[in-house]
């Protein structure tokens, strides 16, 4: 019995150590949120007699080392919320402006949001997503960003030959186009040469330049040609 009985006072002694280390902890936390809240109270109390006594100067005149350390921490943090708001403006403008092409960028369609990027962009700055991995998983237009099905030759939105015997076509139309263009450019500026006659000329009345006709004033002096104008004379 005296065994059990010294085993059992053990356990008592164990239990009650337990329980008052337990208390202790329990007691110990709710003295340090009294003491934080006593603290936020303080703070409270220190924050609305500043703002009662700030102005009062037999109450500021002996603390008034505080006071001007006070009001420095408030401007300081009104600059910091100054510039703060800013910068969220500034990223906040720039999330919804559309990005401005170079001549050797081309814009392409977010396949997530719709918003319009640059062809090189990694993310996309309207959802945030990852273009590089958005192409390997869609088959998107490398020019425009269009999804496109897989038997698609030409991107429905911008034309784009994505078939390489569609491509090689593509570059030959584009090539036989330009050429057409520049005939079609070097006959217009023929003709235009051939057909358009030599505009009549007269003497300016006061310096006696010979200017076009149809001008009002003299290019070289400036006179006034109409109303003053005695005599036309054509130039060959």
């Amino acid at each position: 019995m005296g065994v059990l009985d010294d085993a059992g006072k053990f356990i008592d002694r164990g239990v009650a150590n337990a329980e008052r280390a337990t208390r202790s902890l329990s007691l110990k936390s709710q003295i340090n949120n009294l003491e934080k809240h006593r603290e936020r109270l303080e703070a409270q109390l220190g924050a609305s007699l500043y703002e009662e006594t700030r102005r009062d100067p037999n109450f500021r005149a002996p603390r008034e080392s505080l006071y001007a350390s006070i009001e420095s921490l408030d401007s300081q943090r009104e600059s910091l919320k100054v510039e703060l708001a800013n910068l969220d403006l500034q990223a906040q403008m720039a999330s919804s402006a559309t990005p401005v092409p170079s001549e050797t960028q081309a814009m392409i369609t977010c396949p997530q949001c719709g918003r319009e990027l640059l062809d090189d962009d990694a993310f996309c700055a309207g959802c945030g997503s990852n273009l590089a991995a958005l192409r390997e998983e869609l088959n998107l237009c490398p020019s425009c960003g269009y999804a496109l099905e897989d038997e698609d030759c030409f991107c429905p939105n911008c034309g784009l030959a994505l078939c390489a015997d569609e491509e090689e076509d593509q570059e030959d139309n584009q090539e036989e186009d330009r050429v057409e263009d520049q005939v079609e450019d070097q006959v217009e500026d023929q003709v235009e040469d051939q057909v358009e006659p030599p505009k009549p000329m007269v003497l300016c009345p006061n310096c006696f330049s010979a200017i076009e006709s149809t001008e009002v004033f003299c290019s070289n002096c400036g006179a006034s040609i109409l109303g003053e104008l005695t005599e036309e004379t054509t130039q060959p």
